[in-house]
């Protein structure tokens, strides 16, 4: 491994839209607590030297036995998070080894990633320095007034919906944190804010984010079509 890479999983989602009494990174899909999916895929990916998990502090015990029971030894570190999304990636940020070149950043949450597309995207990272997963838009998308009015409806061969891992040089995706003090939704957004430029990699419009009921029925359906499973 030419260029050393860690991944911060972030896992800190309480699931308030799922309707559940259970955390998120422990729903069951398919017999499984969801965290384990993506979790997999990087232990198995050749690109990945080290996973830090950023979770609540609740559920850290869980994930040190998660980490036996599947024998994902790749987790080095496994690390309380913040109030937001921003705080939590920036506890995996100071769990980085020193000589770590590359950040990838994954939300738990997209647990159909594929072991592919994480060597496709870390692969242009080194190239480009900032990189994200995404997928051309589907649907027509219209801006809309806050009296529901369409104020215009906007070119859906310019928009992509983002996923994750994002992944990034250390020195850029750190010093975005520093130095940007905006609350975002994702990093790619922070090194936006630094005037540096992001590329968009293909993804896959399986690599869907887990947030309602439904999501979980449609991931649950791809693995009954035949998704890779561990």
């Amino acid at each position: 491994m030419s260029v050393k890479c860690e991944v911060i999983l972030v896992a800190g989602g309480v699931g308030v839209r799922m309707k559940s009494s259970l955390p998120k990174p422990l729903l069951i899909l398919n017999g499984k607590p969801l965290i384990t999916y993506s979790l997999a895929v990087f232990q198995a990916s050749v690109d990945v030297a080290k996973i830090i998990v950023v979770i609540q502090e609740s559920l850290i015990a869980k994930i040190e036995r998660i980490k036996g029971e599947f024998g994902f030894d790749k987790i080095k570190c496994i690390v309380q998070g913040g109030k937001t999304r921003r705080e939590s990636v920036n506890c995996g940020l100071r769990c980085l080894d020193a000589d770590t070149k590359l950040v990838a950043i994954h939300d738990a949450a997209r647990p159909l990633i594929r072991e592919e597309l994480v060597a496709k995207v870390i692969r242009q990272a080194k190239k480009k320095k900032a990189v994200t997963l995404g997928v051309a838009v589907k649907a027509t998308i219209k801006q809309v007034k806050e009296n529901g009015a369409v104020k215009k409806t906007l070119d859906r061969s310019e928009l992509w919906e983002i996923q994750t891992p994002q992944v990034f040089a250390r020195d850029l995706i750190v010093k975005a944190h520093q130095e940007i003090k905006a609350d975002v939704t994702d990093d790619t957004s922070l090194v936006e804010l630094l005037g540096k430029s992001v590329y968009v990699c293909e993804g896959s419009y399986q690599n869907l984010k887990v947030t309602t009921p439904e999501d979980l029925l449609v991931a649950q359906a791809f693995l009954d079509a035949g998704e890779p499973n561990f």
